[in-house]
């Protein structure tokens, strides 16, 4: 720790070779980086910082800032773009500078540089896109991504954007194949295996990509607003099919239009905003904490919570769907993290009954926000809260074990599991016998 403050104690301006793959794939092994020494500024949210911590030198990305009035410590948190797992708390004087640009070969590459590159030309994109879809008169409505970046951080983003999450009918299968394919997109095949795929009883997203000057460009046309196990298909023993309908109606007839770069863009309406980022966050089992800091940013840029007409909304909606068990851990989120000051109004009423309330308290407790997870863990966790948290009846929740879609995606998820735990033992035995 010593060497590395007396190397940056008079400079304002410094660099040195990076190692390692934690940030891939911004930054790579033996990039040389150009950090600004951070002092006494504060650094922002998505800044690539380099810390130094326990006798331990990183770069790594800034994700959380603990706000001033959360009655604790004032902390930061850092996490690797190839990581799962985040750093520990970090002091502000932990963070030593903020990395500017990397020199990769005979390359330099200013990182906000890269950026607003990558954004221009997916926004290009998303105005091609939409534009397709206006000429073919398809009713959409934008869910995600990069429009609402735009919007609500009124900003390009300090990081990659790779994917846009679009709302429509399923009627327009044929169309929006069409206008992808037309566009020079190819689709991608998301299913775990072919098996998956034909024991999928409804469609409910495809995905399209493609690379734009090396930049992947990805866009996630979904049929229906995905929160369930997206690999099974319906499940209706756990939350039926016919309200899943009736909310892509309410988020397709309840429109928000928004003008960016003086374009006209159709995004969800605040009320709805909310409740579907609130359904995505818990699809990722409360992970990844910038999906709890949009929810917050959306209800401080619509005054959500002080609004009667919005709360008195929210408690309709959220009732009409049964989607109270759902949404209430991201209320309790949003206390913890940010501090948000939620309605007494509104606790009380998308509050869960005592043993699902006991559940959430648990489940908040048990989880760490800034990490991510594998794929066959998220999806046991993942199932294990919808059946837990369901609306459904007991006795009806158990006939899932009738679900053939179900019991396929049980076998498998297990036998892989099995694989992955031989494979780790076989692995750490031939490491002790080199030894």
């Amino acid at each position: 720790m010593d060497s590395l403050l007396k190397i940056v104690s008079n400079k304002s301006n410094f660099h040195f070779r990076a190692s390692g793959s934690s940030m891939n794939p911004l930054l790579h092994d033996q990039d040389i980086v150009y950090l600004k020494r951070t002092k006494s500024q504060v650094p922002k949210i998505n800044d690539i910082v380099l810390v130094n911590k326990n006798d331990t030198n990183f770069i790594h990305r800034l994700i959380y800032e603990s706000p001033q009035n959360s009655g604790t410590k004032k902390y930061f948190v850092t996490k690797g773009d190839h990581r799962i797992t985040s750093d520990e708390k970090l002091d502000l004087k932990d963070i030593i500078g903020n990395v500017l640009y990397i020199k990769r070969g005979n390359q330099i590459i200013n990182l906000n540089h890269l950026y607003l590159i990558q954004s221009t030309l997916y926004f290009q994109e998303i105005l091609k896109v939409k534009k397709e879809f206006e000429n073919y008169e398809i009713n959409f409505v934008f869910l995600k991504g990069l429009p609402l970046h735009l919007y609500y951080e009124g900003s390009h983003p300090k990081r990659i954007y790779a994917d846009c999450d679009i709302l429509l009918e399923n009627k327009e299968i044929q169309k929006i194949n069409r206008i992808f394919i037309n566009l020079g997109y190819k689709k991608a095949h998301t299913e775990y295996s072919k098996i998956h795929s034909l024991l999928k009883n409804k469609l409910t997203e495809i995905s399209y990509y493609k690379h734009v000057n090396n930049f992947p460009i990805i866009f996630d046309v979904h049929f229906e607003p995905v929160f369930m196990m997206n690999q099974i298909g319906r499940l209706d023993e756990i939350y039926p099919q016919k309200l899943i309908n009736e909310m892509t109606r309410i988020f397709l007839s309840e429109k928000k239009i928004i003008s960016i770069k003086g374009e006209k863009l159709p995004i969800l309406s605040p009320v709805n905003l909310f409740m579907y980022l609130s359904l995505h966050l818990f699809h990722h089992n409360f992970h990844e904490v910038f999906r709890l800091s949009l929810i917050r940013t959306v209800i401080n840029k619509h005054k959500l919570f002080l609004s009667t007409n919005y709360v008195n909304k929210l408690q309709e909606v959220t009732e009409k769907l049964k989607i109270n068990n759902y949404l209430y851990p991201t209320l309790l989120l949003l206390r913890k993290y940010y501090a948000t000051s939620v309605p007494i109004k509104l606790v009380k009423s998308l509050k869960p009954e005592d043993k699902k309330m006991d559940y959430i308290l648990h489940m908040i407790d048990s989880i760490n926000i800034f990490d991510g997870e594998d794929r066959i863990k998220a999806g046991i966790t993942r199932f294990r809260n919808l059946f837990y948290l369901s609306p459904q009846p007991i006795y009806r929740k158990l006939t899932i074990i009738f679900n053939i879609s179900f019991l396929y995606s049980f076998q498998w998820t297990v036998s892989t599991k099995l694989i992955l735990l031989i494979r780790l033992f076989f692995g750490r035995l031939n490491r002790l016998l080199i030894r």
